[in-house]
């Protein structure tokens, strides 16, 4: 325990999910070594303990799990797009009673929010609590900018039946994006139909709007591979824009055998050539609707290029529509052929 009362109390709320939740983890930890002084409370889902090493916290992160996440297994007969739902809808009241708790514990109350980018209800707290709030882009530079500019371009492509009808055409006039085209454009940013949003497409398109509140935003990404250009635009946007780096997770040496893998992955991973094989995964939230992954499983088939593919149990239940059929057949012959880590990475 820390043997004094901490100078400074934040609390951190992660989003769901190992490509969101380790980002922000790993920059706790930097952040928790460098300023031993300063208590941080880590909110996170009872579906991510195990991203954790609950053993090697330092004395002054605190693991309080403040939200389940079912989506991630949702039960039968409801679709992971209704459980995120529920999620997000009940997320700010949810986060709201874990930090009443952690400040009760902890004798300090919280000066600052520290949350994925994601999370935009932390601007209304931050607000009602009068604390700052600090939030992290896990994507590129170039993916924040399209939704800085979120209004713009859906003012500007939305009711423009001859751009929609253009998909290559570039987004001109729009700062940092003029060589990206309409069909790279995040998918909340191309939907046309606002009675057809879901709670997780209006938090997209809220960014433009809430993220310019928060103190600062900070960036997985390095002033070098930048444009400066497009740098020089976001600070524009911003209170305070930070590059701070790569936050990959420093893995560490298995404890086990990789034949003891029940896949058979990392067996087969062992004896593959450095830096030869191609991994695919697109999260636990988002991913390619089944046509899409019929195309990617028969374009692996077809480069004969190794790779492991990680797919998500639920691709193989009746509402996902590969469940039978050529597609199915192809997907499963392509997702196990080399072979890949089966469910979600």
């Amino acid at each position: 325990m820390m043997s004094l009362l901490p100078e400074k109390h934040i609390a951190v709320l992660p989003f769901i999910g190992a490509s969101h939740f380790q980002p922000l983890v790993n920059l706790v930890l930097k952040l928790a070594a460098a300023a031993p002084r300063v208590l941080f409370s880590l909110l996170i889902a009872t579906g991510d303990k195990h991203l954790l090493s609950c053993s090697d916290l330092p004395v002054n992160v605190k693991l309080y799990e403040a939200i389940s996440s079912p989506w991630l297994s949702p039960p039968p007969g409801e679709s992971r797009k209704e459980k995120m739902q529920q999620f997000l809808e009940g997320a700010p009241r949810t986060y709201e009673m874990a930090i009443a708790v952690a400040e009760e514990t902890a004798g300090v109350k919280v000066s600052c929010l520290l949350t994925d980018v994601f999370f935009t209800f932390a601007s209304t707290l931050a607000e009602k609590k009068q604390v700052k709030w600090i939030a992290l882009w896990v994507s590129s530079p170039q993916v924040l900018s399209a939704y800085a500019y979120s209004d713009v371009i859906i003012q500007k492509f939305r009711h423009d039946e001859e751009a929609r009808s253009q998909p290559e055409r570039t987004l001109e006039g729009i700062p940092g994006l003029s060589r990206m085209r309409i069909k790279d454009l995040p998918e909340a940013l191309q939907h046309t139909y606002l009675d057809d949003m879901y709670t997780l497409f209006r938090v997209f398109r809220e960014l433009g709007t809430v993220l310019p509140r928060a103190d600062a935003i900070l960036v997985i990404s390095y002033d070098e591979v930048t444009p400066e250009p497009l740098v020089a635009n976001l600070k524009s946007k911003f209170q305070e824009l930070l590059l701070v780096g790569s936050l990959t997770a420093s893995f560490t040496p298995p404890l086990h055998d990789s034949g003891s893998n029940k896949t058979g992955c990392l067996a087969w991973l062992d004896k593959q050539k450095h830096q030869s094989v191609a991994y695919i995964s697109f999260g636990t939230v988002v991913g390619l609707p089944p046509e899409e992954l019929f195309i990617l499983a028969e374009a692996l088939e077809a480069s004969r290029t190794p790779y492991l593919w990680s797919l998500k149990d639920h691709l193989y239940e009746p509402e996902c529509g590969l469940s039978s059929g050529p597609a199915c057949a192809l997907l499963d012959r392509a997702a196990w052929e080399c072979p890949p880590s089966h469910g979600d990475a």
